[in-house]
């Protein structure tokens, strides 16, 4: 049974799953994958005068469990660029540092870097 907003994508002999909330899902292997999450990306902005809404860490966190639920995924692969920036994660609030580390405690997590990453 194919999740609510998610839609078959075949790829390479695989049937994956496209979400509409950025991510796949590869069934077989029970894993989420998802890229660019750029965590404290507003923050980042704020620091530099240009603001954007204050939420978009929490936002993303919150989709990102949903997606896991939804799925029944054991496994969330990021593609990379998982914070805007290499303080992004010192800069992140109580309540998405716990989400975070819920995430990353009940599941097996691959953290693939990227250029905001180093």
């Amino acid at each position: 049974m194919v999740p609510a907003m998610f839609a078959p994508f075949p790829f390479a002999g695989h049937e994956m799953l496209l979400g509409q909330g950025r991510a796949l899902y590869w069934p077989a292997e029970r894993a989420l994958l998802v890229a660019d999450l750029h965590l404290e990306k507003a923050s980042w902005f704020a620091q530099r005068g240009q603001m954007l809404p204050p939420y978009d860490s929490r936002d993303t966190l919150e989709r990102l469990a949903d997606a896991v639920r939804i799925t029944g995924a054991r496994r969330v692969i990021t593609l990379g660029d998982n914070f805007h920036d290499d303080a992004g994660a010192h800069r992140l609030d109580a309540h998405c540092t716990g989400m975070l580390e819920a995430l990353t405690r009940a599941l097996d997590w691959v953290w693939i870097t990227g250029n905001h990453d180093e």
